[in-house]
């Protein structure tokens, strides 16, 4: 028999919690040294806290002959496998799941793993139905120096310039949103500040509930600001991956764009 744990719960600083929030383990009831997959095999992984929904079950997920059952209920969520049934569910490169998250009933009968193209079948491409009580997003405004919101034009719609760039004047002069250019400064865990200069904009969004969007409830209403940095930001900088050029940040209710960008520069850690 085999039997193995390992714990996920890792720290920022290196170390980690408790293995209960975090962590998987396998187990072999017929293994042994000279048939290392000999019988059935589990795979079991959890997490506490989380918060998602999400319920469903997969064949020929990781190996063409296993099952994968996974659960979270926003509270916890868990993953089960069964590999090494000993039969095939699948040609190789094809899946079958049903699964609900995202308020979706999510269902591929014979999907392909690498791959998806539009002019498939519904059962190749997979089918989603989303619930009525879906979030969709109805509204995306920017604020005017009034301080009203106007509907947003995304910069890709616009014509280029003469000099083929679109340009963050083509945007101002296309819906009169009210930009803000404001000094940026970070302090890595070395000590060394990042001096930029971020360029910004507040908007609002809104979201309702997709057979009910004609409705004015219920809904979501978010603010924010939209940064764009000069250079990167963060821990990251001038890595492979790279650091932060551009996010954003929520508005609390009252407070002036740039006092939330201010807000950001002391709260925000970009790793």
């Amino acid at each position: 028999m085999y039997f193995r744990l390992q714990n996920l719960n890792e720290k920022a600083d290196g170390t980690c919690g408790l293995m209960l929030r975090h962590g998987r383990c396998w187990w072999r009831p017929w293994w042994d040294k000279n048939q290392a997959h000999r019988g059935v095999q589990f795979y079991f992984s959890w997490l506490f806290w989380t918060h998602f929904f999400h319920v469903g079950i997969e064949f020929g997920g990781n190996d063409e002959d296993d099952i994968t059952f996974r659960f979270a209920c926003g509270l916890f969520a868990v993953w089960l496998t069964i590999g090494n049934l000993g039969w095939k569910w699948l040609p190789q490169e094809r899946e079958c799941e049903i699964s609900y998250h995202d308020a979706a009933l999510w269902v591929m009968p014979w999907s392909k793993s690498m791959e998806w193209c539009k002019v498939d079948p519904w059962w190749v491409r997979g089918l989603t139905i989303h619930m009525p009580w879906d979030w969709v997003y109805v509204r995306h405004q920017v604020m005017r120096p009034n301080r009203t919101f106007v509907n947003a034009i995304d910069p890709w719609r616009l014509k280029p310039r003469a000099d083929g760039a679109y340009g963050l004047e083509s945007v101002i002069e296309s819906d009169g949103r009210e930009v803000w250019i404001v000094p940026y400064r970070y302090t890595l865990k070395s000590g060394e500040v990042q001096e930029r200069t971020a360029t910004m904009h507040a908007e609002e969004r809104e979201w309702r509930w997709r057979w009910f969007a004609w409705l004015p409830w219920p809904r979501i209403i978010r603010r924010s600001i939209s940064i764009n940095f000069d250079k990167e930001v963060g821990e990251r900088t001038g890595s492979w991956k790279g650091g932060c050029t551009g996010c954003g940040y929520s508005l609390r209710s009252g407070e002036h764009p740039v006092a939330c960008l201010k807000r950001m520069e002391k709260e925000r850690v970009f790793d």
